[in-house]
């Protein structure tokens, strides 16, 4: 995918992904169809292994410099290894945009464009971002817990367990009453535009 298409891909997403905290807007948009039931996977594919939805918001610089804010609901499941989807929801529940992963290959999904193809999920993030995100990572970091397979660095701030691990500083802003993360914020050092906050869901 050439530059010009990555950030024509790019503005385009963000636009869509922007109108999800527009309830009004999407009245009369177009969404993804649904998935296949909660638990279950697509014919010939491994079950899931693990679900976890909530919300997430990011702020950033658009290619302009501009301040670009979208928040979205979410439902992640996360299979073996590297293989994951992440559906991202409008506040009609609605499917705006979902995202596929597996060792060999991510495809982004959106209404308007259909389905763009990259050689894994790093790849697409860094197109769709201007970061690469590891696939593997996740399950992880939504734990509050480092990747084993990736060098990290642990250390508390102000009482609030915190994690860097490719490039990000995860901090556990909330958690519940067994320990577990309720809110995390993202940042990255050579991104401070970048903010990313996720609110799971019990």
């Amino acid at each position: 995918m050439g530059l010009f298409q990555s950030v024509h891909l790019r503005n385009r997403v963000c636009a869509a992904l922007l109108g999800l905290s527009l309830t009004g807007a999407l009245a009369g948009c177009a969404s993804l169809a649904p998935d296949s039931p909660a638990g279950s996977a697509p014919a010939g594919a491994p079950a899931w292994t693990s679900e976890r939805s909530g919300r997430v918001a990011l702020a950033a610089e658009d290619d302009r410099g501009n301040p670009t804010r979208w928040q979205a609901g979410f439902l992640l499941k996360l299979g073996e290894g590297e293989r994951l989807q992440l559906d991202l929801i409008d506040p009609l529940g609605n499917t705006q945009a979902r995202i596929r992963s597996r060792a060999d290959a991510a495809e982004l999904e959106t209404p308007k464009d259909g389905v763009q193809r990259y050689a894994d999920l790093a790849s697409l993030t860094q197109a769709l971002t201007g970061v690469a995100l590891p696939a593997s990572a996740w399950r992880f970091w939504l734990r509050g817990e480092p990747d084993p397979a990736l060098p990290a660095r642990r250390a508390e701030d102000s009482g609030q367990r915190t994690l860097e691990q490719a490039g990000f500083t995860i901090r556990v802003a909330r958690t519940r009453d067994d320990g577990t993360p309720a809110l995390l914020v993202m940042t990255r050092a050579d991104r401070p535009d970048l903010t990313v906050r996720i609110v799971l869901d019990d």
